[in-house]
């Protein structure tokens, strides 16, 4: 497949997935006022599928399949967690009833069922050509091994020593990267905007425009600064992206232009974190089994973000939006240091690894 039109079928797949991701959780959400906790296990099931088909996206490039399956299941259990965090007595710290009456965020005026058949129809459409692709040959290193009847292992990835840092990191900067996006609409809705309000006229133009503007300017740095660099920045910017937030909550009556300059403002400078911190899973990964170490970080990355929610969940109930702000500011900030100071270590380590597996691949 051609790299470009891959990655236009990867976003597309990917943006149906996360439609029906999104639709779920919700729904999920509905449920557990409900007590239905049969269809909450039906929807944890297809959320667990669901993180399956993204990370299988994520290393399809590859011919090495790894334990995805596992590893999806894995990523999902937080999501299980995250439904009993939000159940705290007859309120969290979003009021679940307004949810439900608002959950045509996700559904439109047409009902659940419809939102979940066209999400579900789009993922289907969308993952077509990868289903009819032909499969690209492994890399070299890879192949070398396969010839040998040795084959990519999840015990090997977890006995390398890289691993051992790369793992919790990913797991921390995937856990303090999603405790404000995670709750934002959450705090919208609080602040009183209604579904017509949050989805076409916010979320939408400011996701669009946010994600191409952050990621265009975060992959321009990248490359000319580099990696200390960008993740240096990315702290530095954690403060303007959170004191326009605390802000918009001290208006009596927010505009819609400026929940939308906010929002558009807390896509854009978090981006330097996020793309940082994506490209380094992609370039830890080893050359001889890429699949299933990519796949293992994303699912890492998965996991800590799901168990984001429930823990954000229960933080910002009891400190206030103020306080939850202020304190996830800090924490994703100390979270770049970390970032910054384990970077060279980990390099150091990675460089040895990759060093010894090209000597082991041409003897």
């Amino acid at each position: 497949m051609n790299p470009v039109r891959g990655r236009i079928v990867y976003g597309e797949t990917i943006l149906g997935s996360d439609l029906t991701r999104q639709t779920c959780h919700e729904r999920l959400l509905s449920f557990s006022q409900r007590r239905t906790r049969h269809r909450s296990s039906i929807l944890f099931f297809i959320g667990a599928c669901l993180v399956l088909i993204h990370t299988e996206w994520s290393a399809m490039i590859y011919r090495t399949l790894g334990p995805m399956v596992i590893l999806a299941m894995i990523a999902a259990l937080p999501v299980l967690g995250a439904m009993y965090a939000f159940k705290v007595r007859d309120r969290s710290v979003v009021d679940l009833n307004k949810i439900a009456l608002n959950r045509k965020l996700a559904a439109g005026p047409y009902g659940w069922a419809a939102a979940v058949t066209v999400a579900a129809s789009l993922l289907l459409i969308f993952s077509i050509p990868g289903i009819l692709r032909r499969e690209p040959p492994p890399p070299p290193a890879a192949a070398r091994r396969r010839a040998r009847g040795e084959r990519p292992s999840l015990l090997t990835l977890l006995r390398r020593p890289d691993t051992r840092l790369v793992l919790p990191l990913v797991a921390l900067l995937s856990f303090g990267g999603a405790l404000i996006p995670n709750l934002y609409i959450a705090y919208l809705v609080d602040m009183g905007f209604t579904v017509k309000d949050i989805g076409p006229l916010i979320l939408a133009p400011a996701t669009l425009v946010g994600t191409l503007i952050g990621s265009s300017l975060t992959v321009w740095f990248l490359n000319r600064f580099g990696y200390k660099t960008t993740i240096l920045l990315s702290a530095c910017l954690m403060i303007p992206t959170v004191i326009p937030i605390i802000w918009m909550g001290s208006l009596s009556s927010p505009t819609l232009l400026i929940v939308f300059l906010v929002t558009l403002n807390g896509i854009i400078l978090p981006s330097f974190l996020g793309v940082a911190a994506a490209a380094s899973r992609l370039k830890w990964s080893s050359k001889t089994q890429a699949a299933t170490d990519y796949t293992a970080l994303i699912v890492t990355a998965s996991a800590a973000a799901s168990a984001a929610l429930g823990i954000g969940g229960v933080l910002a109930e009891h400190l206030g939006w103020y306080w939850y702000f202020v304190f996830t500011g800090t924490f994703v900030t100390a979270c770049c240091f970390v970032f910054y100071f384990m970077f060279d270590r980990i390099e150091a380590i990675v460089d040895a690894r990759d060093a010894s597996e090209l000597e082991e691949h041409a003897a």
